[in-house]
């Protein structure tokens, strides 16, 4: 049942299912975390970044190792870093398209500028660690335009959506004041 109309367009009776419709039906609460309310949403929130967590540090100690043993990748090192901060910039364009109120582009501003510094990245590995905190800062404020525009538009309502407007500005924020550090540091990201 679409929000928009809230009309039904399917029923599905559990009798006449196939064994792939029962599973995939069973399966898509656990996948998309719609059971058990907000706490099961902030839990699958954690484990997220713990996954988010290990892999990037994971990732910055093997670029770490192969620096120190003389045997650097530095165009696989520029991939990563355009991979994580283009994903970091499709995802801030994405959310300020949204808060624009032009929701259905936000999948096309994700990709494109994931894909377009992804390809910077690549395309300039040896200007990595100037790009990098760049794209944060750019991340940032995106971030910061799109909580701006969001509060303007719907105000605080709520614990929740003032909750998630309060985060998206504070990590807006967090990352624009990363990029400037970046900038003044040399604009070394770190390896991963």
């Amino acid at each position: 049942m679409p929000r928009a109309t809230s009309r039904v367009v399917a029923q599905l009776d559990g009798r006449t299912l196939s064994a792939h419709q029962r599973i995939s039906e069973m399966a898509d609460p656990l996948h998309f975390g719609t059971f058990g309310g907000y706490p099961i949403k902030f839990l699958y929130f954690v484990m997220a970044l713990a996954l988010t967590w290990v892999t990037s540090s994971g990732m910055k100690i093997w670029f770490a190792r192969r620096q120190q043993q003389g045997r650097p990748v530095p165009r696989l090192n520029a991939a990563w870093q355009g991979m994580t901060a283009g994903l970091t910039l499709g995802l801030s364009a994405a959310t300020l398209v949204a808060a624009s109120g032009l929701g259905e582009l936000a999948l096309a501003a994700c990709l494109g500028g994931w894909a377009a510094a992804f390809a910077l990245f690549l395309s300039l590995p040896a200007r990595a660690s100037v790009l990098y905190p760049r794209l944060l800062l750019g991340s940032g404020a995106c971030l910061v335009v799109a909580a701006g525009l969001w509060l303007v538009e719907h105000g605080a309502k709520g614990i929740v959506p003032t909750a998630v407007d309060g985060s998206v500005l504070a990590l807006g924020i967090a990352l624009a004041v990363a990029g400037i550090r970046g900038r003044g540091e040399g604009g070394r990201p770190p390896p991963g």
